[in-house]
């Protein structure tokens, strides 16, 4: 009868059970995703600053650069949306058609609109995805943040009149 002797160093373990521990132990862990920003920054900090009737047109473009959109009493604007996390992948950037006078209603309790306002209307939009994954458990989740400013600026004085800042998740 002959012995055969295993060596002390050699794994008593099957190939199969090693590849499948070190497929168990690599696909778990948390995945970010890279985040979606549309529109411009609009930092509180900055928002704050902006004081009705001292305010400028001018030093409104300088903090925040151009509006998305320049609203007139009666128009219907095309306002563009950024890219957005839904079910199944990310929706693509597209237009919302809105009816100018529903910005003005921000400010028609308090102000008497004429016809040489406008509403300057900016928005910051930032998507953020995450993943978990446990070997065969998949779990996804997702948040949009959009701040959005309208600021009422009077076009013969030059003078922001009044402002609205909102922030939703």
């Amino acid at each position: 009868m002959r012995v055969v002797r295993r060596s002390k160093m050699a794994p008593a373990y099957p190939p199969v059970a090693i590849l499948a521990a070190f497929l168990l132990v690599s696909l778990q862990g948390c995945v970010p995703a890279f985040p979606f920003l549309s529109g411009v920054p609009l930092p509180q900090k900055t928002v704050d600053e902006v004081q009705p009737g001292k305010t400028t047109r001018s030093e409104v473009l300088e903090w925040f650069g151009m509006p998305l959109s320049i609203a007139k009493k009666g128009e219907v604007l095309r306002i563009p949306h950024g890219p957005e996390w839904a079910a199944g992948g990310v929706r693509p950037a597209g237009y919302n058609q809105v009816d100018a006078d529903a910005f003005f209603e921000l400010f028609s309790t308090k102000h008497k609109i004429t016809d040489h306002q406008r509403i300057y209307y900016y928005f910051s939009s930032l998507s953020t995805k995450y993943g978990v994954v446990l070997a065969v458990y998949v779990h996804e989740s997702a948040n949009t943040r959009v701040d959005r400013l309208w600021l009422l600026i009077d076009e013969e004085t030059g003078l922001v009149d009044d402002y609205v800042f909102r922030k939703e998740l």
